[in-house]
């Protein structure tokens, strides 16, 4: 049986994902396979990519081939290319925190101020003063 490393899509229409699966040579392009080894999200810049190193190098070493594309992702995942799910999920929250920060920031700058002391009352134009009655 011959084993390559090979990408599986799935995902929506125009909002492609894909595993990187080890697969016999004969199956379909999304059909059956042995182990999936990793997931590459391209549609973010850089490149959300996690692999398992470990069984990367297994099947390699047992004698799968990777295509093309497979191999590309790999050297770059090794140099440091792409970032991990990990480190994508934290910049994601940074993000929506410093998003939220602003958010209300901005509120609180638009809303107006709460009065800190009662409103002056002028007296009345019937009513002596105070310092005219005392007199």
């Amino acid at each position: 049986m011959s084993v390559r490393l090979r990408l599986q899509r799935s995902g929506a229409k125009k909002r492609p994902f894909y595993r990187i699966v080890a697969a016999d040579i004969r199956s379909p392009r999304d059909g059956r396979y042995c182990e999936q080894v990793g997931t590459i999200d391209p549609m973010h810049e850089p490149n959300v990519v996690d692999l398992k190193l470990d069984r990367v190098d297994y099947w390699l070493g047992v004698g799968a081939q990777p295509t093309d594309r497979v191999k590309h992702i790999i050297d770059g995942y090794k140099a440091g290319k792409y970032i991990s799910n990990a480190a994508f999920a934290e910049h994601n929250r940074a993000r929506r925190k410093a998003s939220q920060e602003g958010a209300l920031l901005a509120k609180a700058v638009e809303m107006p101020a709460a009065p800190t002391s009662a409103p002056v009352q002028e007296p009345a134009a019937d009513e002596p003063a105070a310092d005219e009655a005392e007199a």
